[in-house]
């Protein structure tokens, strides 16, 4: 049996306690979420709002688990997002071009309210390098061949 007070320890960190019930796939997904969203945080700090929001699902999420495991339930290992949804790559080339944008502006607005000296800031230099990595990869998205057209 599985106990219940390493479930509520594990789950602190989102996908820990998926992985302790063995739903490796479902665990990884929420890993990978919230780890993703902390590095977006560092670009566009109004991502920090869906931290909490990412950090408890996963956790009420791994009880809702448990609980299905001490009913003796098969736990089905499904994604996060179903595989019903289908995820159209123009709509990912879009949402890449508006985080772009987005840490873009927010980056120079940043920068224009500090000071008007002229100087390389690398923390600068970094986040503006990474949002036109952004906004490039998203018209890549949106400009490539689909299968179809292969």
């Amino acid at each position: 049996k599985k106990r219940k007070k390493l479930i509520y320890l594990l789950s602190i960190l989102p996908g820990l306690g998926h992985f302790y019930l063995g739903l490796m796939n479902r665990g990884l997904q929420f890993m990978l979420l919230f780890f993703g969203t902390v590095f977006l945080t560092h670009l566009i700090s109004s991502f920090g709002f869906f931290i909490p929001v990412i950090v408890f699902y996963s956790y009420f999420d791994a009880l809702q688990y448990h609980n299905k495991y001490r009913a003796e339930i098969d736990l089905q290992d499904e994604p996060i997002i179903s595989h019903q949804i289908k995820v159209n790559k123009s709509i990912i080339g879009w949402v890449l071009i508006g985080f772009g944008c987005l840490s873009l502006l927010e980056n120079a607005s940043n920068y224009l309210g500090q000071n008007y000296n002229i100087y390389i800031d690398y923390n600068l230099v970094k986040n503006v390098l990474i949002s036109f990595i952004f906004v490039v990869l998203g018209i890549k998205l949106l400009t490539g061949k689909s299968k179809k057209e292969v």
